[in-house]
């Protein structure tokens, strides 16, 4: 996922509050110990998000800052319909505005039973810790 990186220590943060304060991460093996001070950033806020439905179904957000990571699908039930992660052409991300199409087919495949979410996030590089900010919102 992340190239020219030889490891990845990373902190997903959910439903951070706007002014987070410090926190010491400490990672652990059996024979080493690592303290890191991690200044927690700004959380990924939806400044706007617009779903119109014209067959196929379209999402337009602006976010207050890069989009770096999308994933957008479709659940009928418990049951996966349909994903971003096999359609890449569904997503178009540039900096903070992200596009995503869902299509008729995939909503007709379902009736009135589908729904739809929309979850995206904000990477941040601190030396050698990667931060993640994610937004997931249900669009229908």
């Amino acid at each position: 996922m992340f190239s020219d990186v030889g490891s990845v220590n990373a902190i997903w943060m959910q439903d951070t509050p706007e002014t987070a304060p410090d926190r010491n991460l400490i990672l652990r093996s059996s024979n080493d110990e690592q303290h890191y001070n991690v200044v927690l950033p700004q959380p990924i806020s939806a400044l706007d998000i617009q779903v119109r439905q014209e067959g196929d179904l379209l999402v337009s957000v602006n976010a207050d800052q890069t989009i770096d990571m999308v994933s957008l699908w479709v659940m009928r039930g418990n049951s996966e319909q349909w994903s971003s992660s096999g359609h890449s052409e569904s997503l178009q991300a540039k900096g903070t505005s992200l596009r995503a199409v869902v299509p008729k087919a995939v909503l007709a495949s379902c009736g009135n039973a589908c729904e739809v979410y929309l979850q995206f996030a904000h990477v941040w590089q601190d030396d050698s810790v990667f931060s993640l900010s994610e937004v997931k919102h249900k669009l229908l």
